[in-house]
């Protein structure tokens, strides 16, 4: 599929034999070098600007196939917007980082198209990863050893920046790129302002300081929403979602128990409402981290029970004793609910996170101990229930996994875990058993209680669909199938599994051609690592190399 790059064309998807756009005849080879693939966001005529992924065909070898990200500025009628946009390829083109996208001297370029219409072009480096706030979708807040690692990073980012004596202005989750190799990187660099001439108002509501709101940007305005990223980022809550002071001060810290007071004095500090109470530069947020994580050390290397939750052995005891007390009766009854509610839930919560924060490690070892441990302070977790069984997954422990979904269905105290667990035990019984009427029953009651979880996810809704579509696919109950997939990819354009599936149904139903489309998108896109996704990639590789 090649994309029409004229923001007025009225059809703009041809195949990619195509020359010129079989709508309105725009050339689809742009520069005699690029060739869009697809649209990174939904082509909104609203935006000032569409974000393509292309392919760049080069002129060496070494750009040969290389995937790249087009930014398209559409309204060339605006001097303001031209200004940000070249401003942004300039920043873009001299700054050397590895959390800043790569811009090549000739990545900026405008464009010519019918009727003398005019846009501007910036082509930059293709960052793998998903964006902070999609990745918070699908994941628990944060633990305080990654807070501790991303705002070293971020900070290293934001040093680069402003020892240029830019601004970047714009810090939020969207706009920071979490790499496969837990790298973070810093995108969107459309408001970048310089010291000199720093009297714009932008930014994004609930990140962006007071000072920039009116257009006096500082250097500290950055901290200011590089804390709030990470208010967002250790609740899982925009800050728009947090009663203030009236010193303006946001009121987060009781929804982010797993973080030390130290660290979240220092985040405080970071998005106090007066720039001068904010840390001066970026040398000094170095020097706070260092010795925040100077204490933290300090207090790891002791016995007593402060800090118990990153260390195994004092956990595990603690842990023990209290599900001791209350399981065996030993404490009074209201004693035993006092405990459960204010200290085994807490801990079982720490315990979560902890589990979590391993599991995305790969130390499944240790992220299966935490879990379990979760599981017996906190029995009703839905969450740690599910995790729990998805750490059995990975380590092929089959029955405590299907065990542990079943309890986060039965008894868990979250509508959520409970959906996501009905989709992995599907996916079980259709990849593992081949008990596809059972997988069906079943995730036809994960939509039902779907209808009643309304913070649901999309992806979540999307990953129902698509087992379902699989299993129908499986019975050669291909009209139905379709219909699931195409919900799937409607819920989630991403979910590459979707269009792995709906290419076989159609090629089951002898629309070959259609079926080429949903191939491509199925190796293009980025799916979990996992045997049947690898083995239809394989299949989309050799349908798309005959």
């Amino acid at each position: 599929m090649s994309y029409c790059i004229n923001p007025k064309c009225q059809n703009r998807e041809n195949p990619d034999s195509a020359q010129a756009c079989q709508s309105c005849g725009t050339p689809l080879e742009i520069e005699n070098r690029y060739r869009i693939i697809r649209p990174l966001r939904p082509l909104n005529p609203v935006y000032p600007t569409d974000i393509y992924e292309v392919k760049d065909w080069g002129n060496g070898d070494e750009d040969w196939g290389t995937i790249k990200v087009m930014k398209v500025l559409k309204f060339s009628n605006n001097p303001n917007f031209i200004r940000l946009f070249k401003r942004e390829a300039r920043v873009l083109m001299w700054l050397r980082h590895r959390g800043i996208p790569h811009v090549e001297p000739d990545g900026y370029f405008q464009l010519t198209l019918p009727r003398n219409k005019h846009i501007h072009c910036l082509v930059m480096e293709k960052i793998d990863g998903e964006n902070l706030e999609e990745w918070l979708e699908q994941s628990d807040p944060i633990c305080e050893t990654e807070a501790l690692d991303w705002l070293q990073q971020l900070t290293e980012i934001l040093d680069t920046l402003h020892q240029e004596s830019l601004f970047h202005r714009d810090i939020k989750p969207s706009n920071i790129i979490l790499r496969p190799n837990g790298q973070l990187a810093l995108i969107d660099f459309g408001t970048v302002g310089e010291e000199e001439s720093n009297f714009t108002r932008v930014g994004t509501s609930g990140y962006a300081a007071p000072e920039q709101i009116i257009g006096d940007t500082k250097p500290q305005s950055d901290f200011f929403a590089l804390g709030r990223t990470f208010v967002h980022l250790l609740t899982g809550l925009s800050p728009m979602d947090f009663p203030e002071t009236n010193n303006e001060e946001l009121l987060w810290r009781n929804l982010a128990p797993q973080i030390s007071p130290m660290l979240a004095d220092f985040i405080d500090r970071l998005m106090a409402p007066a720039y001068e109470k904010r840390p001066s530069n970026t040398r000094a947020i170095f020097r706070e981290l260092k010795q925040i994580e100077s204490v933290r050390n300090a207090k790891q290397s002791k016995p007593e029970l402060t800090g118990f939750w990153k260390r195994r052995i004092p956990l595990k005891w603690v842990g023990f004793l209290l599900i001791g007390f209350i399981g065996f009766g030993i404490l009074s009854h209201p004693v035993a609910i006092f405990v459960k509610d204010w200290v085994a839930i807490p801990l079982a919560k720490s315990a979560n996170h902890m589990g979590t924060f391993e599991f995305k490690r790969g130390q499944f070892g240790s992220a299966e101990f935490y879990l379990k441990l979760a599981v017996q302070l906190h029995p009703e977790s839905g969450k740690a229930l599910y995790n729990l069984g998805m750490v059995c997954e990975e380590r092929e422990k089959l029955p405590c996994a299907r065990e542990q979904y079943e309890e986060a269905i039965s008894n868990g105290d979250r509508i959520d875990a409970a959906v996501q667990a009905i989709n992995n035990l599907g996916r079980l019984w259709i990849f593992r058993d081949g008990n596809y009427d059972k997988a069906i029953a079943k995730l036809q009651y994960g939509l039902e209680r779907a209808n009643h979880a309304p913070n649901l996810k999309p992806v979540a809704w999307s990953d129902l669909h698509k087992n379902l579509g699989w299993a129908y696919y499986e019975q050669k109950r291909y009209r139905e199938s379709e219909k699931h997939l195409r919900q799937a990819i409607e819920y989630d354009p991403k979910n590459a599994p979707a269009y792995c599936l709906l290419a076989q149904v159609l090629e089951a139903q002898d629309n070959r051609t259609l079926a080429l489309e949903y191939w491509k998108q199925c190796q293009a896109l980025e799916a979990p690592y996992n045997p049947e996704i690898q083995y239809w990639k394989k299949m989309a590789r050799d349908r798309l190399g005959k």
